[in-house]
């Protein structure tokens, strides 16, 4: 009975051949001693001879996508209902909408016209510190240099190299 289980999960893949021919052999030897399992694969037989025989459309992209964009939608609605608004609910919002795009406008030629100026007044003074700032550091490198001549750092880097081969 439990080998007839495990026969009748292979019999579509027996039909099609799909299994190695050690598996194959062993599938017949069972199906040659049960009636059972001989029928069962009968009818997957005459099933798949009846569903060669039935003419199925042909279907094109087209189709598949609409298919898809509809099962989507079906499901996002078993999902999350749909938003619904009281009819005159909008007509309501409406003059709020107005002041608010006309609000939003007269902000941003505002920061056109004004911003532009702050920014190139802001962009002369940054120019003019950058300038000090660059001319400042070059005077104190200048003034503070290392006088460290090729062979000190040399000697340095040797140092270095003793310290980290000697023992913890």
């Amino acid at each position: 009975m439990l080998e007839c289980l495990f026969v009748r999960r292979k019999l579509y893949g027996y039909f099609c051949r799909e299994f190695a021919e050690a598996e194959h052999d062993k599938i017949k030897q069972h199906l040659d001693a049960c009636p059972a399992c001989r029928k069962k694969l009968e009818e997957i037989e005459e099933l798949i001879k009846l569903a060669e025989a039935r003419k199925t459309p042909e279907v094109n992209e087209a189709f598949w996508h609409d298919f898809k964009t509809d099962l989507d939608r079906r499901l996002n609605a078993r999902l999350v209902p749909e938003l619904k608004l009281r009819p005159g609910l909008i007509y309501k919002l409406r003059p709020a909408l107005v002041y608010a795009s006309v609000l939003v406008i007269i902000l941003g030629l505002w920061t056109c016209r004004f911003g532009s100026r702050a920014r190139r007044i802001n962009i002369a003074q940054s120019a003019e510190e950058l300038v000090n700032e660059i001319n400042l550091n070059d005077e104190l490198s200048l003034e503070s240099g290392l006088n460290h001549d090729e062979g000190a750092y040399i000697d340095e880097f040797n140092l270095l190299i003793q310290l980290d081969e000697s023992p913890a």
